[in-house]
């Protein structure tokens, strides 16, 4: 930088790709059909993908998939915070789930910044903050994972609430829940 204004260019140019990089996540949350966000958006973004398990590029991926396949919106991702924070969230649980001691407390807010605050109660939030953990990372990598198991555990906890689950709870969620010895005889 040879002057004043080289310095004040590289700035202006610095802040445009910095917006331009959080307009990207944020059309993403928006409409899936937007061109998705890659590594180096979410780094310009200033969004650090680096607290989780998996690989940056999975991480990507992940995080994609949640933009995309949940109840965020461009609104919920419109900062380098609110990205960080969705980013940190997921990779609280994909660090439980890679820990065989993992444990995880998140509320009810905490998985609402994932999109999954569709009937989620600090009971429902307790039950999938116990789950987890005894899950695979691969078990959790998706958004179509955590709405399944966080279907369920809304439905559990609607049912010990003496609310009908609807759908009706099946063996098979109950045990991707953890409930063991769960058949089909037995509901």
């Amino acid at each position: 930088v040879a002057s004043l204004t080289d310095l004040q260019d590289a700035a202006d140019a610095g802040e445009a790709d910095y917006l331009a990089a959080l307009v990207k996540i944020e059309a993403y949350a928006d409409d899936s059909t937007a061109d998705e966000p890659t590594a180096a958006d979410y780094s310009v973004a200033g969004v650090d993908l680096s607290g989780s398990p998996l690989s940056e590029a999975k991480m990507v991926t992940a995080t994609n998939d949640l933009l995309a396949n949940t109840d965020i919106v461009g609104t919920d991702v419109d900062t380098t915070s609110d990205v960080q924070a969705v980013v940190d969230t997921y990779s609280k649980i994909l660090n439980a789930a890679d820990d065989p001691n993992g444990t995880l407390s998140l509320d009810e807010n905490d998985y609402a910044l994932l999109g999954l605050d569709d009937s989620m109660t600090s009971e429902t939030a307790s039950l999938l903050s116990d789950t987890l953990p005894g899950k695979t990372v691969s078990d959790l990598n998706s958004a179509e994972e955590l709405e399944a198991l966080a279907s369920t555990a809304a439905r559990v906890t609607g049912t010990a609430g003496s609310t009908s689950a609807d759908p009706p709870l099946t063996a098979a969620e109950l045990s991707a829940l953890g409930v063991a010895g769960v058949t089909e005889n037995n509901l």
